[in-house]
């Protein structure tokens, strides 16, 4: 049977594909896609880019 990757994890197949960045606007996607992607990333040693979400301080950006 062949594996077929989707969605984030698509990046995953760096036989097929080379990334740099992978980013995704936080008002639309929830915190776990968001760690969804720093795993990919950091597995194809790529980048994310998260934006906090509006309305916070910089100590609770960072807290986030």
């Amino acid at each position: 049977m062949n594996e077929r990757l989707t969605g984030i994890k698509a990046f995953e197949d760096v036989d097929n594909i080379s990334v740099n960045i992978l980013a995704a606007p936080q008002d639309d996607v929830s915190r776990p896609i968001m760690q969804e992607l720093a795993r990919v990333a950091a597995k194809i040693n790529a980048m994310a880019i998260c934006s906090v979400p509006a309305g916070l301080t910089a100590r609770q950006a960072i807290d986030w």
